[in-house]
Order: C-alpha cells, then sequence, then structure tokens
C-alpha cells in the first residue's frame, strides 16, 4: 500500500513538472534572447573601458614624456609614473581584447 503511494506521488510530481514546462516553454528561447543581451552589453561596456583607459594613459605618456626628459636626475619617480602608464596600456589593451572576444564569441 505505501509502495503504491510512494509511486502515485512520484508520478503526480513529474507530471506537474511535465505540466509546468510544457505550460512555460516559451521562457527557453526568451533566456536565450537575455544571455546574448548580457553578453553584447558585456562586451560593449568593456569596450567602452578598454577605449577609455588606453586613450587616457596614450595622452598621459606623450605629456609626461617631454617632463621626464626635462627632468632626468628624477629617476625614481619617472619610473614609477612609466610603470602606472604602462599598467594603465596594459589594462586598456586587456580589456580591448576581452571586449573583442566576447563579441567573437557571440558571432560563432
Amino acid at each position: 500500500m505505501s509502495e503504491e503511494l510512494v509511486q502515485h506521488e512520484s508520478h503526480s510530481q513529474a507530471s506537474i513538472f511535465s505540466r509546468f514546462f510544457r505550460m512555460f516553454s516559451f521562457i527557453f528561447p526568451l533566456l536565450n534572447v537575455i544571455k546574448l543581451i548580457i553578453a553584447s552589453v558585456t562586451s560593449l561596456v568593456c569596450l567602452a573601458f578598454s577605449c577609455v583607459a588606453l586613450g587616457g594613459s596614450a595622452v598621459a605618456l606623450i605629456v609626461s614624456t617631454p617632463l621626464f626628459i626635462m627632468f632626468s636626475p628624477i629617476l625614481v619617480p619617472a619610473t614609477i609614473a612609466t610603470t602606472l602608464l604602462a599598467s594603465g596600456l596594459m589594462a586598456g589593451t586587456t580589456l580591448g581584447l576581452t571586449g573583442i572576444g566576447l563579441i567573437m564569441g557571440l558571432v560563432r
């Protein structure tokens, strides 16, 4: 008797789940569209941040190069500043490559 109840209970749960999936089957393609939108927005945000970081670092490097030449006796702060600028350029490049990689993944 108890086996019949357990079997009937599991059968009713399976029918509830199958009814749920049949009723909301339109959501599954919608979830793929939402994933596509989120991935494309994320790639655009990464590309925008990379452009800002890359442009700002390039301008800072162009502005600071003559100052480095004029104030060459002060090499330690210049080395620190150059390291920070190179890190900014690397961060911008990395974000750009990440954004491009995400876009390439979306295209495939």
